[in-house]
């Protein structure tokens, strides 16, 4: 004769695979955002010559972004273009860049000013990103306030 299913443990296995599985898809989309991004300012980076169109280039940002937002929309804003350039300034590896996380918060240090445009950092945090309107990536190696 079969014993009875012990429907607890059956529960909590199923919603520990579930939410195993769901932080595991998070993080992929993740880096893979990261590297869109990544992946874009290097290419506007290379249009733009490496910034020597200085007056061209900001109207290029201008257009592009309008198009973006219109089609992909707000995370193509123009000052977000001008943060996917900055960070492929930064991060011309792409295996670095590949390591770097979207944090959707940030926990400032004792003492620490509040962060200034695009953080790069080692540790996960708690200020909410709609409190200080900053975009921000994590990296197990690397610290960088842009």
């Amino acid at each position: 004769m079969s014993q009875p299913v012990d429907e607890s443990l059956l529960f909590a296995r199923v919603a520990e695979i579930i939410e195993t599985r769901k932080r595991t898809a998070m993080a992929s989309a993740n880096r893979e955002v990261v590297l869109m991004y990544w992946e874009i300012g290097q290419h506007i980076n290379s249009v733009l010559l490496g910034g020597k169109r200085a007056g061209y280039g900001k109207k290029i940002f201008s257009t592009l972004s309008r198009k973006l937002v219109d089609s992909y929309g707000n995370p193509f804003q123009e000052e977000n273009l001008y943060r996917m350039a900055r960070l492929a300034n930064v991060f011309p590896d792409r295996g670095i860049v590949a390591t770097l996380k979207w944090l959707n918060s940030y926990e400032r240090q004792e003492g620490e000013n509040e962060p200034i445009g695009l953080i790069l950092c080692t540790k996960a945090s708690r200020i909410p990103l709609a409190e200080q309107k900053k975009k921000m990536f994590c990296s197990t190696s690397h610290t960088t306030i842009i």
